[in-house]
């Protein structure tokens, strides 16, 4: 319960940040956005819009795949090594079952 709490709150700090970072993004391709000077302000604004648009999901997806790396590494360092002894005793003690389930059926089956 608590590791949830903490990566939501991790989470809601990386979204702010990914927002901040979209604005300041917008903001740069507005300003550089390279336009012919003969451009009516619609075929403008337009040309902006696209370009601004482009650098934005290139953006996007090079963050999110950090997001995504940032998660399996913290993952891998954090979580496996807690949760894996459990998984493991979960494994030997359900093959452990089985196993006298199957005794079981085969013992009762020849008698």
């Amino acid at each position: 319960m608590q590791l949830t709490a903490c990566l939501l709150s991790q989470l809601v700090t990386m979204s702010k940040f990914v927002l901040l970072a979209v604005v300041i993004v917008l903001q740069v391709c507005w300003t550089m956005a390279d336009i012919p000077a003969n451009a009516t302000k619609p075929e403008r604004l337009l040309e902006r819009a696209k370009g601004a648009y482009t650098e934005l999901k290139t953006r996007v997806v090079n963050a999110g795949s950090i997001a995504v790396e940032y998660a399996l590494m913290y993952y891998e360092d954090q979580v496996k090594p807690v949760t894996d002894p459990y998984i493991e005793w979960t494994k030997e003690t359900t093959s452990f079952f089985w196993d006298k389930i199957k005794e079981k059926v085969s013992s009762t089956g020849s008698t």
